[in-house]
C-alpha cells in the first residue's frame, strides 16, 4: 500500500537512469524496497498512538508530495 502510487514512477526513473543494466536496476530496487519496510511499521505506530485518521493522512499526503516533487523537478530540467 505504501509503494502502490510511487512504485511505477520510481521504477521507470530507475530503468531510465541505468539503461541496459536491468540486473543492477533490480538489485538497487530491492535495496530500496528493504528501506521502505520500516515505513509500514511507522504508519502502524502512528495509527496506534495518534489514531487511524493521522495514519491515513500520511498515506494521502505522500503521493501528493511525490507529484509536486516530480513537477518541480521537470520544471527545473526543462
Amino acid at each position: 500500500m505504501l509503494t502502490a502510487g510511487w512504485y511505477p514512477v520510481l521504477q521507470a526513473m530507475l530503468y531510465r537512469a541505468l539503461p541496459e543494466q536491468s540486473g543492477a536496476s533490480m538489485a538497487i530496487g530491492n535495496v530500496f524496497r528493504l528501506a521502505t519496510t520500516p515505513l509500514a511499521l511507522i504508519i502502524g505506530l502512528v495509527a496506534s498512538k495518534v489514531g487511524l485518521g493521522a495514519a491515513l493522512w500520511m498515506l494521502i499526503v505522500s503521493p501528493l508530495l511525490l507529484v509536486l516533487w516530480l513537477r518541480k523537478r521537470d520544471q527545473l530540467t526543462a
